[in-house]
């Protein structure tokens, strides 16, 4: 591909297109971005209905994930209609956050429950204890923001579905915002452990916004997942051994501190080989244009 193709691509804006007989398969393909675009809006709104007086572990996980998902349905929005959704999202970065830290708690907590099972050493009921203190408190700082929020923010997010729909069924999503991730992560610097966190945001953003485009690379899109899954579970990890270097005891803990960080060590080393792979395979070309074809 020239760079004069990739320019051109990028510089495109969304096209316009009429109900006209010759155009039904762009027609059918705006209807598959509908289909795509409507499921995380009312799957984000029955998360909602389902936190009611309760927090699950899966509907907290909804709702985190959802909610990213909707932040990319948003940045695929036509230019000038993106300053329309900013309240909406304003509206939910609160509870994602909450979200996410209840979310943690859980995770870790499993992990440890995990190491228990390995060996029952006291230090990790000590762990226990303290992630299921802090998931209570994360979850009271969750449900006091979802006790007064909810009904706004489901109210807005019906708004925002009508809103989508009308503009998706006579334009395909704006690319630039996906153009602009992948630039920002072909020129991402040497990865390590202090960057690699915030490297598989972008890739999970930039997921999100490819799964809108039609004719996505199918292994460029299982590539994104492997290295997003991975440098995760390293993540999850590093934060139970940052947890437990700060409330177990440096001496008498030490075999149970040390367990989690071998295990940390070698989760980094497999997020490192994935994120390395998809940088080499996909995140070295000119443009996102080359990557995304099959």
């Amino acid at each position: 591909m020239s760079y004069a193709r990739c320019v051109h691509f990028y510089n495109a804006g969304p096209a316009i297109w009429l109900p006209t007989a010759n155009q039904t398969p762009m027609l059918r393909k705006m209807q598959l971005v509908l289909d795509q675009v409507r499921k995380p809006i009312r799957a984000l709104r029955k998360s909602l209905r389902d936190l009611r007086g309760n927090l699950p572990q899966q509907a907290v996980h909804n709702l985190r994930t959802r909610s990213r998902r909707l932040e990319a349905v948003s940045a695929a929005l036509p230019q000038h209609e993106k300053k329309n959704t900013h309240r909406m999202l304003k509206s939910i970065k609160p509870l994602r956050k909450a979200a996410g830290e209840v979310r943690d708690m859980d995770v870790l907590q499993t992990k440890v429950r995990l190491l228990m099972r390995r060996s029952p050493d006291p230090s990790f009921e000590r762990l226990l204890a303290h992630l299921q203190s802090a998931r209570a408190e994360s979850a009271r700082q969750l449900a006091d923001g979802f006790s007064t929020d909810w009904k706004t923010i489901r109210r807005r997010l019906k708004t925002f579905s009508r809103h989508v729909e009308e503009e998706f069924s006579k334009e395909l999503p704006d690319a630039r915002q996906a153009h602009v991730v992948f630039d920002e992560l072909s020129r991402w610097p040497r990865l390590n452990a202090a960057n690699l966190h915030d490297f598989r945001i972008r890739i999970k953003e930039l997921r999100y916004m490819l799964q809108l485009m039609q004719d996505t690379n199918p292994a460029l899109l299982n590539a994104l997942e492997n290295a997003k899954v991975r440098i995760g579970t390293w993540h999850d990890w590093h934060e139970l051994y940052r947890i437990a270097a700060d409330v177990l005891h440096a001496s008498k803990d030490r075999a149970a501190i040390a367990t989690i960080a071998e295990v940390e060590a070698k989760k980094f080393r497999q997020a490192m080989h994935a994120a390395q792979s998809l940088r080499t395979r996909y995140l070295r070309s000119p443009c996102l244009q080359e990557s995304i074809e099959p």
